[in-house]
């Protein structure tokens, strides 16, 4: 069977496989003026577990991204997941210069099912492809069409109501899940709109729960340090949560410092301890990898090599690809660097 038989077996037969990620129902690609080139897209099995693989290309670089229900193997590491995805699905196969995904994301579905996120790099501009094998990609512009959807049609998306008063109710009676959930609904919120009683009770329970050294809890007290949200900016005390962070086995807190030391915004820039907090996280994000690629660019702490540069920007494109249509800040940030823009970047 080709995709599109795939994807209509799927929907026709959902209660006999694991969840998929699929765009049923939605306008594909979701942001119009992104500058990537949507290839193409294949559906398939790997027995009872669908698979959705899209094709995209941006910057010199074309990748694929394969979404795959974490149902039964949470736990898989990359390797395993190559091996599903290679030996068992026969979905593609390694060539010369093939690259191991670093990070695997697992983005959750308004459904709440989870899934691994993979990308993978199929080549470099002028270079030959990475991987081999697969299926016929299908246009995008099908998909579309079986979704019943014209250019024309935007997404629609409706914002799920939470229940905050039953939230606050089953957090004062000492439910840990009701805490975390009312603190991330508050930390995720616009500070402006939050009410005051609703700030107190937020700051009662994030302090609460980092004395008791919960992770989360400590990055988002970090972070609010360092921004400047909810409390007054301080830089000492960002390093602060962040390290506490680290030290209960979180290193995107040693990330978050080395970030504080390159830009120099909050405490005097130390290109040294930066670099020595990158180096101290065992899988980078995008961020310690844009970083990286800055000082490698212009000698800051380490020789100046703009093939090392390079590399950083790509790898850090590659991790902060969410979706094909949906960058991080920082892998937009690389992105610039790739196409050419080495003057200052800003968020806007």
């Amino acid at each position: 069977m080709n995709a599109i038989d795939n994807l209509m077996e799927y929907r026709n037969n959902k209660e006999k496989y694991l969840p998929l990620i699929d765009h049923e129902k939605k306008y594909f690609p979701f942001r119009e003026e992104t500058d990537d080139v949507n290839i193409g897209w294949d559906c398939g099995f790997i027995g009872n577990r669908p698979y959705f693989l899209e094709c995209w290309a941006t910057t010199g670089i074309t990748m694929i991204t394969i979404f795959l229900s974490t149902t039964g193997i949470e736990d898989y590491s990359v390797a395993d997941l190559e091996k599903l995805l290679m030996e068992e699905g026969k979905i593609y196969t390694k060539k010369e210069g093939y690259e191991s995904p670093e990070f695997v994301p697992k983005p959750i579905d308004e459904n709440g099912n989870e899934f691994f996120s993979i990308n993978i790099v199929v080549g470099l501009e002028d270079e030959p492809e990475r991987i081999g094998g697969g299926g016929r990609l299908v246009p995008f512009s099908e998909l579309n069409k079986l979704n019943g959807y014209s250019e024309d049609d935007e997404r629609d998306e409706d914002d799920d109501e939470i229940d905050v008063d039953a939230l606050i109710e089953a957090a004062q009676s000492g439910d840990k899940s009701a805490m975390h959930d009312f603190i991330s609904l508050c930390y995720y919120s616009d500070e402006e709109k939050v009410p005051e009683e609703i700030k107190d009770l937020f700051l009662k329970y994030i302090y609460k729960l980092a004395d008791e050294d919960d992770v989360l809890s400590l990055i988002f007290l970090g972070d609010m340090f360092e921004s400047g949200k909810y409390v007054e900016k301080d830089g000492e005390k960002a390093i602060e949560y962040y390290q506490k962070a680290a030290d209960v086995g979180d290193e995107y807190g040693y990330e978050c410092i080395g970030g504080i030391y390159f830009t120099g915004d909050l405490v005097l820039a130390d290109y040294k301890k930066a670099y020595e907090y990158f180096m101290k996280v065992s899988k980078p994000t995008e961020m310690a990898y844009f970083m990286l690629g800055e000082m490698y660019r212009m000698g800051l702490y380490v020789e100046e090599n703009q093939e090392k540069s390079t590399e950083c920007y790509r790898k850090a494109l590659e991790l902060g690809t969410i979706l094909p249509d949906e960058l991080g800040l920082y892998a937009i940030y690389a992105k610039e660097r790739l196409n050419g823009n080495y003057g200052i970047l800003t968020k806007e």
